[in-house]
């Protein structure tokens, strides 16, 4: 185990840093590559507590997961679902996160925490900045309308079940008049009480080709080896012909099984389609408008670079969608059913093959 730091240097750099989100940012990639990278942390002199019970081992193994800070979102929001979690629980478990660190820089990362609220959030800062610790947050937003198809995304591929309005929504045309901007709602708990030069907001976007490498940079870490920087497939997203599966699926009375079976199975590895999102002109129009103030506020409070927050990138078409050729959705869909078939009963035994429209012996 590395020494504890001096007291000299622990005085001029003790921090702790909040990776707060926003969803849809790769936050699982860079919690994986935190997990993996424990070793390495702590003697760069950065420690990434373990939650109880191993409750990010799924994040060490390289698979999704909601960071190490899932105690530290539900004692900033206490509405949230959080099992087995109490407030003294919670506050037991940051004193010991303290201690673990010895005299080092500590990190923290969930996206829950964007839930945050003003009063519980000053709490938990205040716990930390008594024990010496000066608090910086991070936050990464994306292009608005690439982030709302990111998060429709997110509810489909899990049969909608973690979405509020599931009885109007089957589609994203049926969801883009439910989005709202929230990042600044994320953002003001923490930005209200903490310094402006102590709160990060970067752009997404912009540091997509090498986000991990850079958030390590961020907090003073030595970059990760290049497997880990790249994170593997995490949480990857339905293509536009998977999602029409998906959709389909969700439909179902047990959708919401199936869904998650079908995300477990297909969606952990790469897209075998480049296909972009289309919108109708007309919901962007009203997507826009409903969403402009919110980014120009953004861009005014935290993004006066050359970088700034878009209303969509050139990701997202916007105009009439073109079906792809049908043999192109049967080839793809194909695929994904035989992947389907085979976890549920199994490779075809070995052995010679009829021919395809080959007779079954009598």
């Amino acid at each position: 185990m590395p020494a504890e730091a001096p007291a000299q240097e622990r005085a001029q750099r003790l921090k702790v840093f909040f990776h707060i989100g926003a969803g849809k940012t790769g936050t699982s990639a860079i919690q994986v590559a935190l997990a993996k990278s424990r070793g390495a942390l702590a003697e760069a002199g950065l420690h990434y507590p373990e939650l109880p019970a191993g409750g990010d081992d799924r994040a060490a193994r390289g698979e999704i997961s909601s960071g190490n800070a899932r105690l530290l979102a539900w004692f900033c929001n206490r509405n949230l679902a959080a099992r087995d979690a109490s407030l003294d629980g919670a506050q037991r478990w940051i004193a010991d996160s303290i201690a673990a660190a010895r005299g080092r820089d500590l990190v923290f990362s969930s996206e829950a925490m964007q839930s945050a609220r003003p009063d519980e959030t000053r709490e938990m800062l205040g716990l930390f900045q008594e024990a010496g610790y000066v608090p910086e947050v991070i936050f990464y937003v994306r292009h608005l309308l690439d982030h709302a198809v990111a998060e429709y995304l997110q509810h489909v591929k899990m049969g909608f079940a973690t979405l509020a309005v599931r009885d109007r929504v089957d589609s994203l045309a049926s969801f883009l008049p439910h989005y709202r901007c929230r990042y600044l709602r994320s953002l003001r708990p923490f930005a209200d009480v903490l310094p402006r030069e102590a709160v990060h907001v970067r752009l997404y976007d912009a540091e997509r080709p090498r986000l991990v490498p850079n958030f390590f940079a961020l907090i003073g870490a030595p970059p990760p080896p290049a497997a880990d920087a790249q994170g593997g497939v995490v949480n990857r997203s339905p293509t536009p012909e998977e999602v029409s599966l998906f959709e389909t699926v969700a439909r179902q009375p047990d959708g919401t099984r199936l869904c998650r079976a079908l995300s477990d199975l297909l969606l952990n590895s790469p897209a075998r389609s480049d296909l972009p999102f289309t919108v109708a002109e007309e919901d962007f129009e009203r997507f826009a408008a409903r969403n402009q103030a919110a980014v120009a506020e953004v861009n005014a409070a935290w993004l006066p670079g050359p970088d700034k927050l878009l209303m969509r990138s050139d990701r997202i078409r916007v105009g009439t969608p073109a079906p792809p050729p049908v043999e192109q959705v049967a080839a793809r869909f194909g695929d994904m059913m035989a992947t389907v078939l085979r976890s549920q009963f199994g490779p075809r035994p070995t052995g010679r093959q009829r021919p395809p429209g080959a007779r079954a012996p009598a």
